[in-house]
């Protein structure tokens, strides 16, 4: 039997200024080089503070 997955949000856990903060530095650090990642934490943060 396999067990659910269930879904994860960044956005979920994005509650704080620090937070947001610290998550935005760990994307950025850890970017590829092309945004990517900074554009996907940016949509995260974003729907977070809606």
């Amino acid at each position: 039997m396999t067990e659910p997955l269930s879904r994860w949000d960044a956005a979920d856990y994005l509650n704080s200024e620090d937070n947001i903060r610290l998550y935005l530095e760990a994307c950025a650090e850890d970017d590829p080089g092309d945004g990517s990642l900074i554009r996907l934490a940016l949509g995260d943060v974003a729907r977070a503070t809606n």
